[in-house]
């Protein structure tokens, strides 16, 4: 009985491979000095769309859309900044092997868009060995495992599948939240609380 707890354990630390070929994340961003719609300086869509390789790596192409300035009649300017990096080449593990230019992704670290099974404990030392796992917790609709940076940045990831659901800076200033994706299970939680 031992031998068979001791397998499924040894079996559970390894996640399945989280990425597919087509998967989708979208991600909306707002930074602003506070609610009111007229302090919005910018507000942009990334999303991310991974094609697998035939190594077993997958190329992940980013796609950025942003406005700039306040808000007149409802809309803001389009404007090519801020930049999220190049493209990426990320392993099944969600190593960044190519591209990607800011802290978010970094060659040899952990990309940012999902956390394995082992690094989603409280105390974990994630990401770029900069970020620390807190207690799961509520953000939004989402049971999720707050990381959190050393500038008091949040990152939150959904507790289940460890992929990013969201991320909200020190000073409130920038929040950005999944607002689409082709994932199950993540979908399912967006539906369930965007209909």
């Amino acid at each position: 009985m031992a031998f068979v707890v001791m397998l499924l354990s040894c079996v559970r630390q390894e996640d399945p491979v989280p990425f597919s070929d087509g998967l989708y994340l979208k991600y909306h961003e707002v930074f602003s000095n506070s609610e009111r719609p007229d302090d919005v300086f910018w507000t942009r869509d990334i999303e991310y769309k991974f094609k697998k390789l035939d190594d077993g790596t997958f190329h992940v192409l980013q796609e950025v859309s942003t406005q700039k300035g306040k808000r007149i009649d409802g809309k803001l300017e389009p404007v090519p900044y801020p930049d999220v990096g190049d493209d990426l080449t990320i392993d099944k593990k969600g190593t960044v092997l190519k591209g990607g230019n800011n802290f978010n992704f970094m060659d040899g670290y952990l990309s940012y868009l999902w956390l394995p099974h082992d690094k989603r404990q409280k105390g974990d030392m994630v990401i770029n060995v900069i970020r620390k796992a807190e207690e799961k917790r509520k953000w939004g609709q989402w049971v999720a495992v707050p990381v959190k940076g050393l500038i008091g940045d949040m990152l939150y990831y959904d507790a289940d599948t460890g992929f990013l659901v969201g991320l909200e800076n020190v000073q409130g200033k920038l929040r950005m939240s999944l607002v689409a994706t082709n994932h199950k299970r993540l979908k399912g939680t967006l539906s369930r609380t965007h209909n």
